[in-house]
């Protein structure tokens, strides 16, 4: 199936309206978060097989996840056409 362009906002307007602004918060919060510790993973020993970043708790990722949904203001929820 093929879909016209630019048909996005209107087949999925979450996608456009909410999540894009939600996934904008959360990369800022994480962001912050690894320039606040950038010294505690610049030390971390990596070598080939490690990565080079540090995984935020599990706990400040839900705190992330509860900060940015208040963080989206109510005109943005109303513009988005659901």
């Amino acid at each position: 199936m093929h879909l016209p362009p630019n048909c996005i906002p209107i087949i999925q307007p979450l996608d456009v309206g909410i999540n894009a602004v939600f996934k904008r918060i959360i990369k800022e919060k994480y962001l912050d978060w690894m320039i606040t510790n950038f010294d505690d993973v610049i030390s971390r020993k990596v070598n080939s097989e490690q990565k080079f970043y540090k995984a935020a708790s599990k706990y400040q990722v839900v705190n992330w996840i509860l900060e940015a949904w208040t963080e989206i203001k109510e005109e943005t929820i109303d513009k988005s056409n659901i």
